[in-house]
């Protein structure tokens, strides 16, 4: 009985969390960590390096750093302020998924970027 009332408890707790911070929290360090990696990679093998070709065009006008930050800090904004309109209008899927999915996303590339070294 008092496992339950635990149990009931820390759930009561954990619906209380917002978990919008942390996932954006999330986003974040791993975006930051897919970016200099991928600085890392271009730096030490050239632009070709580079599998997104759209990224690629960016930062071979722009500049590698100017092109990967600016173009990475666009698509956490657009990101995070879709992630926020879904929870705000009360879609049927929570905006944190969003951001989760999106950090996922971005993991991928960070760890095929740290594979490459």
């Amino acid at each position: 009985a008092l496992c339950m009332a635990s149990l009931d408890s820390f759930k009561v707790y954990i619906d209380k969390i917002n978990g919008f911070p942390i996932a954006v929290m999330l986003l974040f360090e791993i975006g930051l960590a897919d970016s200099i990696l991928t600085a890392q990679n271009v730096a030490k093998y050239g632009l070709d390096i580079e599998g997104n070709p759209l990224l690629k065009k960016i930062m071979g006008h722009w500049g590698v750093l100017p092109g990967l930050f600016i173009t990475k800090l666009i698509v956490f904004v657009v990101i995070i302020y879709t992630a926020h309109m879904m929870n705000k209008t009360h879609y049927k899927i929570r905006g944190e998924y969003l951001l989760y999915g999106a950090a996922i996303c971005w993991l991928y590339g960070a760890v095929s970027n740290a594979l490459v070294q």
